[in-house]
């Protein structure tokens, strides 16, 4: 017998098919087209988008991830897309004496993992990286392996990389992949990095003949985003108005989504792309709901107060559980893709475009008697001055993703 969770979330549903058609996407090939957008809180996460929609393009930060995020997670055809050090495990190495080589250093390390052998998460990307060293393997070489990898984008990525360009908009791509990798797929899918975005991941190091020495510090895995970001002093502060960005983050592990504890921010937003068929009967509902939360992805959240909330059954829901608690809004499926983020923006565009007072956009709300609302990151900051334990995650379990 299923048990059901105490715990409330909102529900919408839709057809993934008709929103990939409509950017244009191939649907050709796999069965599960179906994705459930699940939100954590409705009512504040209608409070968190009309607050991003207010202080507009110029506020705005957008943190991805690569691996599983920016990328597809299947392809049309249903097989796993790679991840970056998938894709060098992968690759082709002359001699074959060397590439065999290479790969029994990595499938040992796989199975340390497998088998609870290795002390830390971050062992397998040393021991990985050490192994990528040892065989001196090229940029060449790296950029041959993407070029033959079969790697995706998620659909709408595009597009999304295009918006952000044309206005833009700060963009930070965190991911504990391999930058080299990173830029050639982007490469490969003619998007371009504008003036307003980098990348922050494992970077390798060159020697002029092109062979891989090293790898810059700090090394970057599926748990220490958040230490990197504060490390390489990312205080979020926007330059131009001299107060903090509002943060959009996507994401497909808690990992990512840490990254916020990272970034000083006014306001935050995140997606989680959690892939797993979660079907509409892994939901507890009476017979009417079924008809009363069906939405349309293109309506505005602001009309989905009176959303229904439905409690989870726990049973085989356990990392949908783990997301709620974590991410404000959780896309569930295998094809799920980046129109809810686009219609944010656009909604961000538009709200931007008819507001007279941008220059006041980021002043700091204030409380009836006069005082100003610290942002996030500096409450932060306050609470860590008490105890160093503020930015603890509390036991919850990690996605071991990138």
């Amino acid at each position: 017998r299923n048990s059901v969770s105490n715990k409330k979330y909102n529900l919408a549903t839709f057809s993934s098919r008709e929103m990939t058609e409509s950017m244009g996407t191939n649907t050709e090939g796999g069965n599960d087209r179906s994705n459930l957008i699940i939100h954590r809180d409705l009512r504040k996460t209608n409070e968190k988008r009309r607050s991003i929609v207010r202080d507009g393009i110029k506020c705005l930060h957008v943190v991805l991830d690569f691996d599983h995020t920016i990328t597809a997670y299947v392809s049309p055809t249903g097989q796993k897309c790679l991840e970056c050090h998938d894709v060098i495990q992968h690759g082709t190495y002359q001699p074959i004496e060397r590439q065999d080589l290479f790969r029994s250093m990595i499938d040992e390390v796989w199975s340390d993992q497998h088998n609870g052998k290795l002390r830390h998460i971050s062992e397998w990307w040393i021991r990985f990286h050490d192994a990528i060293i040892s065989q001196r393997l090229t940029k060449a070489e790296f950029q041959k392996a993407t070029a033959l990898s079969g790697i995706l984008l998620r659909p709408g990525a595009v597009k999304l990389f295009a918006w952000l360009r044309k206005n833009q908009v700060k963009t930070t791509i965190v991911s504990a992949g391999i930058s080299t990798v990173i830029e050639e797929v982007l490469k490969q899918n003619e998007i371009e990095i504008h003036e307003q975005a980098e990348i922050i991941a494992n970077v390798p190091v060159w020697e002029e003949n092109g062979s891989i020495v090293s790898f810059k510090e700090p090394l970057i895995h599926a748990r220490n985003k958040e230490q990197v970001l504060k490390t390489l002093g990312f205080s979020g502060i926007n330059d131009e108005v001299g107060a903090p960005y509002n943060v959009v983050l996507a994401g497909n592990s808690i990992g990512d989504v840490l990254c916020l504890l990272g970034i000083c921010h006014k306001h935050s937003l995140s997606l989680g792309f959690l892939h797993e068929k979660v079907k509409e009967d892994c939901v507890t509902k009476s017979e009417v709901c079924a008809s009363s939360i069906i939405m349309d992805e293109s309506r505005t959240a602001t009309n989905l107060e009176e959303e229904l909330k439905l409690p989870l059954i726990s049973d085989g829901n356990s990392n949908l559980e783990v997301f709620l608690e974590n991410f404000d809004i959780v896309s569930c499926g295998h094809h799920s893709n980046f129109q809810y983020l686009l219609n944010l923006l656009s909604e961000i565009k538009e709200g931007y475009n008819n507001d007279d007072n941008n220059n006041n956009r980021m002043d700091a709300p204030s409380n009836d008697d006069g005082r100003k609302i610290l942002p996030d990151c500096e409450k932060e900051r306050k609470e860590e001055d008490i105890s160093n334990s503020s930015n603890d995650n509390g036991g919850k379990a990690l996605s071991p993703s990138e």
